[in-house]
């Protein structure tokens, strides 16, 4: 089970915010430093932007690499947009 967050990353009680793998969104590394960034700001009063969750890049290190950022195609497709797609050539 994760910890339910609002879009400032505030638990139930407003004043606990919670980060990283416990959100249950992304597991990555870079979006929980991001997240923590964001949830300081906010714990001593300081403005902050939502989480841009749509626009995370991650990578996965095997042979050959994978890595992808923003919508996939079914997800694009769905909406209605025009998408393209590329697999690039292993050497």
């Amino acid at each position: 089970g994760e910890i339910a967050v609002d879009g400032e990353l505030r638990t139930a009680r407003p004043h606990i915010f919670a980060i990283g793998d416990v959100t249950g969104r992304m597991l990555l590394a870079h979006l929980a430093s991001f997240q923590g960034v964001q949830a300081g700001r906010l714990a001593v009063g300081q403005s902050s932007r939502e989480v841009p969750y749509h626009a995370i890049p991650w990578s996965t290190f095997t042979s050959p690499e994978i890595a992808s950022v923003g919508m996939n195609e079914t997800m694009a497709e769905s909406q209605g947009r025009n998408c393209r797609t590329a697999v690039v050539p292993r050497r």
